[in-house]
């Protein structure tokens, strides 16, 4: 490099405001400033908000001042939604948070830059030079530079407004991300919302309305925004001051792929050469002075919704107390007026939508550490509408002198009970157990499914019973849980011993933990790896849910609406009965090509022999294959004509959505639902990573293979459409069946070995008598030319 080259360099760096760039879009105009008048003189006349950042508020010219923090102070910022769209698709919450970063400040010339640490690589070396070293060998992030206004001393004070009225949630992308038209913010309808500012001494808040505009906006901005074209959103930013870790009191707890938390993770290069380089613990909320851990229920909730809740928190006090923690949990409704952002309270919000969606647990921790600092919980309104049609669907209880049923309405709200438990849960910092189902409902962190009883009625038919849909309470898999993550040890070796004895009382136990990972997926191999199954018997459970779908199927009628309804509204409860068991058709069908296995260490106390990866028993796997094609034959998948009589089109004011059929005409189409239910099955017995393992499960003697399969389909599905109503089944499910090996066939995800045996059987059925003209000939089209022909 040139001494010159070197010249220019330096003056770039020393006086930055001096190299000419391009200004951002939609930014304002840069502002020359006197730097040199002091903070009293610059904000004279403005009002202002005293606390951990103090705020300055230029009313008349729509600005924000604020002062900012040493550069040695750990800041933790985060972006969040105080109002929402209401569009689940969108996913703009009320509540919603998004971006959440460590930052610190730090004058450069004329400016002060936000810049957020690397903390995904970070030494724990106690040399200095060591974790300089680490330090600079990955990029930290600038994420915004403020200009100075004024200082005293070492106070600095900058302009805050282009901060703030900035997309800093990513509101226009995640619109445009959910193809809901080309938003843009429109800075001149958006404003600072000084009424809203709070400041303490440990957090500052500012909240900003922001307006987004476009030419075009799709059917979920039309259905939740006032005007389509104009979407006002407030944003909040939180800045909260943390501790030094030193000064905390905060111990991170090891975390274990069998101990039920989340895990929070960083590389660290300068561990010893012989342990990993990256290094996890639980994210957990701190216990301190003996204080509790308190969550309040935010009062949006109507009753009797709102009571729910909060006994569902509740279940978490006695969950605490039978782990030894008794008084370290508690629950409470949130106090009117109270913040939600207020990052000192954890919250269980309500959140309205315009259609059913996610509800979803959600927390701001220390990236330094893994302590959580605010749990919040975001439930959807709808969702216990939703339950009150699958009950009223299940027990068609209505009809003359029974205008309400105090059934339904006590099983939805367990199930709100439990909805609420189960979000606190992931607050606390807890995982997903997808195999809690198969050991008595062990955890609320678990997908419940209903669990329905069949009970003789008065008059010696068999009735289904709701009353013990949902458990009452935490499990003890939740129990053991909270005592990994929260019971004190005074030293790391009392630590370290006291978790390996709870993780062996969990194994002692039978309890198995399996997460996400393992469940998520129709492709997934293990049995008790799954959402919203019942039982500890996959297959016996699934015999039981069509039982429980057949009962409720013969019975429906009006009396599933309640007195007033359009009888059109029996479409819609007609669903989830219809599709009711497909969750437990899911679990049966992870028999198929599944494979056994437990998450363990390599320790001898803790490697049992049945942790080593197993192939399910192909006996079993032949019992399920014969349950779960049960679910294809005709006469499943046909309606009684008594319930077809009773579907009319949709009268004036209503439309079919989401939640029908996809229709096939203006009236009900008969077929609709056999067709939806064979995709079903289809799609999970003919998975592609599923068929790759029975390829290579079926190359041992007396295993289930692809062949088999493939053929005990085939004898379950051929037949001649003979023009009944049973028949027109039939051919839509040879239908979807054909459709779905050739998609596979033409799938390149697909395994060479799965696609060659596919096409063989293709190749086998071209000719079969059973199949129409039509179904051979497309066959004989797709063989000859794979992308073009099957039409």
């Amino acid at each position: 490099m040139t001494s010159r080259t070197q010249l220019a360099l330096f003056a770039a760096l020393l006086f930055p405001c001096a190299c000419n760039a391009p200004a951002s879009r939609g930014s304002s105009p840069p502002r020359t400033t006197d730097t040199s008048a002091s903070i009293e003189e610059a904000t004279r006349g403005m009002r202002s908000l005293d606390g951990f950042l103090p705020l300055y508020f230029d009313e008349e010219n729509g600005r924000v001042l604020l002062e900012v923090p040493a550069p040695s102070q750990d800041v933790l910022h985060y972006v969040s939604l105080p109002a929402g769209l209401g569009s689940n698709d969108i996913g703009l919450d009320r509540g919603q948070i998004s971006e959440r970063r460590l930052v610190r400040f730090r004058r450069a010339g004329p400016r002060v830059l936000m810049i957020a640490p690397n903390l995904k690589w970070r030494s724990s070396s106690e040399s200095a030079e060591v974790r300089r070293g680490v330090e600079e060998s990955f990029a930290p992030s600038v994420l915004f530079g403020f200009e100075i206004v004024a200082r005293d001393g070492e106070r600095l004070l900058v302009d805050g407004t282009d901060f703030f009225l900035r997309d800093a949630h990513g509101i226009a992308r995640k619109i445009a991300d959910a193809g809901q038209g080309d938003f843009t913010l429109d800075r001149s309808r958006s404003a600072l919302e000084p009424e809203s500012a709070r400041n303490f001494p440990g957090n500052t808040e500012v909240e900003a309305l922001l307006t987004f505009t476009s030419d075009w906006a799709g059917s979920e901005v039309h259905a939740t925004a006032a005007v389509p074209g104009s979407i006002s959103l407030r944003v909040r930013h939180s800045f909260v001051a943390l501790a030094p870790l030193a000064e905390s009191g905060y111990r991170p707890r090891a975390f274990d792929p069998r101990c039920g938390y989340f895990p929070h993770a960083w590389s660290d290069p300068s561990s010893p050469i012989d342990r990993p380089i990256v290094r996890r613990v639980i994210t957990r909320h701190a216990l301190r002075n003996g204080e509790p851990i308190v969550y309040f229920i935010d009062q949006a909730a109507p009753e009797p919704v709102r009571t729910a809740l909060l006994e569902g928190a509740r279940y978490w006090e006695r969950a605490f107390e039978e782990a030894g923690l008794g008084g370290m949990f508690r629950a409470a409704l949130l106090p009117p007026g109270a913040d939600l952002s207020d990052v000192s309270r954890n919250i269980v919000t309500w959140v309205s939508r315009s259609t059913r969606g996610w509800s979803y647990g959600d927390s701001i921790v220390d990236p330094r550490s893994g302590e959580i600092l605010k749990g919040h919980v975001s439930l959807g309104a709808l969702r216990v509408r939703q339950d009150v049609l699958l009950f009223e669907g299940l027990l068609a209880p209505y009809g003359p002198g029974r205008e309400r049923d105090e059934r339904v309405r006590a099983a939805a709200l367990a199930r709100i009970r439990q909805l609420a438990a189960h979000e606190i849960g992931h607050t606390l910092g807890l995982a997903h157990n997808f195999a809690a189902s198969t050991s008595g409902r062990a955890s609320v962190m678990d997908y419940p499914a209903p669990h329905i009883d069949l009970v003789a009625g008065p008059d010696g038919e068999v009735e289904l019973d709701v009353s013990d849909a949902y458990r009452d309470g935490c499990g003890p898999w939740d129990v053991l849980a909270i005592r990994y993550g929260y019971t004190p040890y005074e030293t790391p070796e009392e630590e370290a011993e006291g978790l390996a004895r709870i993780l062996a009382d969990a194994r002692d136990a039978g309890l198995e933990f399996l997460s996400d990972a393992d469940a998520r997926g129709s492709a997934r191999a293990h049995p008790k790896a799954n959402l919203w199954d019942d039982g500890d018997d996959a297959l016996g459970s699934l015999e039981h849910e069509y039982d429980v779908r057949r009962i409720a199927l013969e019975r429906l009628d009006e009396r599933a609406l309640e007195p007033g309804r359009p009888l059109f509204e029996l479409e819609r409860t007609l669903v989830p009965v219809f599709l009711h068991h497909r969750y437990q058709l899911e679990a049966a069908a992870r028999s198929i090509g599944g494979v056994r296995y437990r998450h363990t260490g390599t320790d001898p106390t803790s490697f049992p022999q049945d942790a080593l990866p197993s192939t399910v028993p192909a006996a079993e796997q032949r019992k399920a294959l014969e349950l779960v094609l049960r679910s294809l034959r005709p006469e499943f998948l046909s309606l009684p004509q008594s319930l077809l009589d009773r579907l009319p089109p949709p009268p004036p004011g209503y439309r079919r959505d989401r939640e029908s059929f996809e229709p096939g005409s203006f009236l009900f189409d008969p077929l609709a639902p056999a067709r939806a239910g064979a995709e079903l099955t289809l799609e999970l017995l003919f998975d592609a990573e599923r068929l790759s393992r029975l390829v290579d499960q079926g190359r041992v003697e007396g295993a289930l293979g692809l062949d088999e399969v493939c053929e005990r389909t085939l004898e379950q599905v051929l037949g001649a459409d003979d023009g009944s109503a049973e028949g027109s089944v039939a051919f839509e499910v040879q239908t979807r069946l054909i459709d779905r090996w050739m998609a596979l066939i033409r799938s390149e995800r697909t395994d060479a070995r799965v696609r060659s045996q596919l096409w063989r059987m293709l190749g086998r059925i071209s000719n079969r008598s059973e199949l129409s003209a039509w179904q051979r000939d497309r066959i004989e089209r797709f063989l000859d030319n794979p992308e073009e022909g099957a039409g």
